[in-house]
């Protein structure tokens, strides 16, 4: 499940699996068009974060972390470049990512970001 953390700290459950905010038409246009890339994401998005509780890592590395190393490594990645350019990418890698957190019974939360570029929000994933 996927937690928002407001500027106060507060946790507060997400409502949604898909937001219906108009910057998700890149999650909805893609999952229209390219429904088995995105499926093949998810899966190894699911596939690295268990990896990862099975390692034993002590600190759980955030979402920007899972996506290097899900990206420079996928046997998909080629076929996702020439799908998405690199801000659909990102941006399509992180709803992907949130709605896996909304289906993953552990507890991840979800907060803007200090790097994010000038006029967007971006945000970072991690689990409490």
């Amino acid at each position: 499940m996927i937690y928002l953390l407001d500027s106060k700290n507060n946790l507060k459950p997400a409502k949604q699996r898909e937001p219906s905010a108009p910057h998700w038409d890149v999650y909805r246009r893609a999952h229209r068009t390219e429904p088995k890339l995105c499926q093949a994401l998810y899966d190894i998005i699911a596939k690295t974060v268990q990896s990862e509780f099975n390692a034993g890592t002590k600190e759980f590395p955030n979402s920007s972390w899972l996506g290097k190393k899900i990206l420079s490594s996928w046997n998909r990645k080629a076929d996702w470049d020439a799908k998405f350019d690199k801000a659909t990418s990102g941006a399509l890698f992180g709803q992907i990512m949130w709605t896996y957190m909304w289906d993953d019974p552990h507890k991840w939360c979800t907060t803007t970001t200090q790097n994010a570029n000038e006029g967007k929000e971006e945000r970072v994933y991690f689990l409490t």
